[in-house]
């Protein structure tokens, strides 16, 4: 397929400013993207699989449908903000981000993984959030709604239309378009927008830019330290038990209806141990949430106490998209 000009230029210039930030060895401090507190704030995050509905206090009821996103998920995309190699806006506020795979997993300390890499961006577009808004209101939206790598050699990756929803059908058409079209060097670049609907969403909150803690965030042991490492930076301070801060990280899950007593018993039982076992992860994990951001855990007392880290930014809302590079 022919490229024209203008996109080749854009794609050179991408492809010649990773290769500069890759031979510094080192992220280089630009502009950001920021990332929207209450997205920060709450358990979309929290590796779901199939549907999941839970309690929020911002938004009242959230309801997951489709492939779950992780930690991993919210790794990839604060370093698509904070990290980006380019980025643009189109005329409809739909902002696409450019990254590296070889920044990111050297930022992530692990061997970059063409194929993984491709599958957690696809998990985006294979996702359905429902809020439910305590008036009533509903609004369904997906975070991003468009992937794509793009490669000096290969040019511009589209995928071959999908079969079934958004999901690409494993046909031998598919396999054999991906594995002549997906480039699978280390140094690959990677394009994910996120959905004008995202955008409204959170067109009205204020956001955070925490740039330059996210090498240590994303290098985390467990998925709820990071919860509750990403949930503290969105605060000026906070102050709270272990119970206060596991409740505010985590989702508070609705229980099924057409539940049995025996089923209820059961539902109750499993969540006061996963409650129990993810409190014991958040203590013991308290040195390392303080090496990275600060905050102080008193065991006796059983308190955490953070204030607003020296590196971390808390602004208003944007009253403009954020404007193209290009």
């Amino acid at each position: 397929m022919a490229i024209s000009k203008s996109k080749e230029t854009a794609k050179s210039k991408a492809i010649a400013k990773i290769k500069k930030t890759m031979a510094s060895k080192k992220v280089k401090t630009r502009a950001t993207i920021p990332i929207p507190l209450e997205e920060a704030r709450t358990a979309i995050f929290c590796g779901w699989e199939g549907e999941l509905t839970f309690k929020t206090k911002v938004w009242g009821d959230v309801q997951l449908k489709g492939v779950g996103l992780s930690q991993v998920h919210a790794d990839l995309l604060d370093f698509a903000r904070l990290h980006y190699v380019d980025f643009k806006c189109d005329e409809v506020d739909r902002v696409s981000m450019i990254i590296s795979l070889a920044e990111f997993c050297r930022m992530k300390g692990i061997q970059p993984d063409a194929k993984t890499f491709r599958g957690h961006m696809e998990d985006f577009l294979q996702n359905t959030i429902i809020i439910k808004y305590p008036n009533g209101e509903t609004h369904m939206f997906v975070i991003a709604d468009y992937a794509k790598y793009v490669d000096e050699k290969e040019g511009d990756y589209k995928p071959i239309p999908p079969k079934k929803g958004k999901k690409l059908v494993d046909t031998e058409e598919t396999k054999a378009h991906n594995k002549a079209a997906v480039p699978r060097r280390s140094d690959g670049l990677f394009e994910l927008r996120l959905s004008s609907e995202f955008q409204k969403f959170i067109s009205g909150s204020r956001y955070v830019d925490y740039s330059e803690l996210l090498p240590g965030l994303i290098t985390l042991p467990n998925d709820i330290l990071k919860q509750a490492a990403r949930f503290l930076l969105t605060h000026d301070e906070w102050h709270s038990s272990t119970n206060t801060l596991h409740d505010a990280i985590s989702q508070q899950q609705i229980m099924p209806t057409g539940l049995d007593r025996q089923g209820i018993a059961k539902f109750k039982a499993a969540a006061r141990s996963l409650r129990s076992r993810r409190k014991i992860v958040l203590r013991t994990g308290a040195p390392e949430l303080r090496e990275l951001i600060g905050v102080a855990y008193d065991p006796e007392k059983d308190r955490w106490n953070y204030v607003k880290h020296a590196l971390v930014n808390i602004s208003s809302p944007l009253v403009e998209p954020p404007k193209s590079i290009r």
